[in-house]
Formats: C-alpha cells, structure tokens, sequence
C-alpha cells in the first residue's frame, strides 16, 4: 500500500474532507481506480490440474465393480468374492470421490497395500471383468502419478498456502482502509 494512502487514512481519522483540494481529489480517484481492480478472492483459487481423464476411469471403475461385478449376476466362486473384496480394497483407498488434490501425493502409497488374489484361468467366466478391473486401476494408478507430479509437495503446498493466505489478509486490509478513506471523502 503506498504511503500516501496511509497518509490520507489517518488525516480521514482526525480532519474533515478537504473539499477544495486537487491533491486530495486526484488521491481519491486514484484509490477508487485501484480498489475496481483488486480482487479480493483471487489468492483463494489454486490452479488446478485436469482430472477429467482421472474422473472417466473412477466412472469405469464404479461401473464394472459396483454394476457389473456383483454378488447376484456374476460372483460364483471363492475367487470371485477374492477379487471382489481385493477391488473394494482399492476402491476405498485409491478412489479420490471429492477436491482435493493434495490426496494424490498420498494415496499413491496405497496402490501398494493389497496383494491381489491368485489370477483366474482365461476360461472363467469373470476372467474379463477381473482383467477390466485390473487394468482400469493400473490406469488410475498411472493417472495418479501424473497428477501428483504437477502438484506441490505437501510441505510446499503448505507454504504455498500460507503465503496466499497472508496476502489475501493483507489485500483485505488494503481494501479496509480504502473503503474508509472512500467513505470519508463522501461526507
């Protein structure tokens, strides 16, 4: 904030407006030009990566596992409900269903966690829903690396974070003391 605004704040504190003043008059006009082009909310957006590839294979995934492959149609076997519970496993896990892109960085991790169970012969006929599934989640877990890879880190995001944050509490108060000043000079 320049000093001239600070200036005009605190004469706006202790004097009437000046109404003759060319000095004073440009000042305010100046402030109004410069208030119309801040925007406050700016530093509350994060650019974004593009999930929409990430979305379409969750869709996928939700369809074939929750649609497709269920208990009623196609589950017969023991190996079936094996490889239904291993999906549900990475599903609750490896899924990101809300905004949040700092999750990725995280569940990437989760990929890792299940061993899947013994492979089905080409002849069983979940054979290829099972490999659907398989490599619907080997897309997703590529995706996830993708993703992650144009994020922050965790800690940088956070820093990232604080230093948006800081600077939108100061462009509030900017914009504090310009409302006062506007709102002195129309007395």
């Amino acid at each position: 904030m320049k000093l001239q605004y600070l200036a005009l704040y605190k004469m706006s504190k202790t004097l009437d407006y000046p109404k003759d003043n060319q000095v004073i008059d440009n000042m305010i006009f100046e402030i109004e030009r410069v208030k119309d082009t801040m925007d406050v909310n700016e530093f509350l957006q994060d650019d974004e990566p593009d999930l929409d590839d990430y979305y379409q294979i969750t869709y996928d995934i939700y369809e074939t596992l929750f649609r497709i492959f269920d208990y009623t149609t196609t589950i017969k076997t023991i190996e079936h409900v094996h490889w239904k519970e291993y999906f549900h496993c990475l599903y609750e896990h490896c899924v990101i269903d809300y905004d949040s892109e700092q999750f990725f960085h995280f569940i990437l991790k989760s990929f890792d966690l299940f061993e899947p169970p013994a492979n089905l012969a080409p002849t069983d006929p979940c054979y290829d829903i099972v490999s659907t599934l398989v490599e619907l989640f080997d897309k997703l877990k590529t995706e996830h690396i993708h993703i992650s890879k144009q994020l922050l880190t965790p800690s940088d995001y956070m820093k990232y974070r604080t230093e948006r944050g800081t600077k939108h509490f100061n462009m509030i108060r900017q914009m504090a003391v310009m409302d006062s000043i506007l709102d002195w000079s129309r007395q």
